[in-house]
């Protein structure tokens, strides 16, 4: 069992009143084999505050447990102007091109499709053997620009089969001269929040 709930709530911020953030209850086929396809939403929630992360937990480790899913959150903050923009146009494309039964999921899309978190961190993600090169990682990292010298990792999050690392945006270019960043590197990918 996995469970960050702490971890998470004590590092999201709300910067502006329109701040929110996407969890979702994932169903996968690696502990799910029977499933037909590879992931399954089983739930979206919408947290506009601490208070709310605190209200939904027993709810969501309930449904992990019964569900065999995972809880994930993406903890870039999403603003609700921009997402609500964003799910106007597609509503309106959508309509337009007579594909209604798509309307349902605008708004789930929208988020995932809507960047711009004002305090914005990229996702490294170190499963197994990789975690003992988090260090190495982090140094060089660190090096990089913007801001060298200045350590950019924001939150360390642990998970099944080793641990996220949520840093600062980097110069990637310079970074792919020592790794490929297709092995670990995510920019906007939700991490662990529980596992059953």
């Amino acid at each position: 069992m996995v469970n960050n709930f702490e971890l998470i709530k004590n590092y999201l911020t709300f910067p502006t009143e329109n701040s929110f953030y996407m969890l979702q209850l994932i169903k996968r086929k690696k502990e799910n084999p029977d499933m037909s396809k590879n992931n399954e939403v089983i739930h979206t929630y919408y947290i506009y505050s601490k208070e709310d992360l605190d209200e939904l937990q027993e709810k969501i480790i309930s449904t992990c447990n019964t569900e065999n899913c995972r809880a994930y959150i993406n903890v870039n903050d999403l603003d609700l102007e921009r997402v609500a923009l964003n799910a106007l146009c597609e509503t309106s494309r959508l309509i337009r091109d007579k594909e209604y039964k798509k309307i349902i999921r605008v708004w789930s899309a929208a988020c995932g499709a809507t960047g711009g978190s004002i305090n914005k961190v990229w996702l490294l993600d170190f499963d197994g053997e990789e975690v003992n090169m988090k260090d190495e990682i982090v140094n060089l990292i660190n090096s990089l620009e913007p801001n060298p010298g200045v350590n950019k990792v924001r939150l360390e999050v642990p998970t099944k089969n080793g641990l996220h690392l949520m840093v600062k945006p980097f110069n990637i270019k310079e970074f792919s001269k020592h790794y490929n960043t297709d092995d670990f590197l995510h920019k906007d990918n939700p991490t662990i929040l529980y596992i059953p």
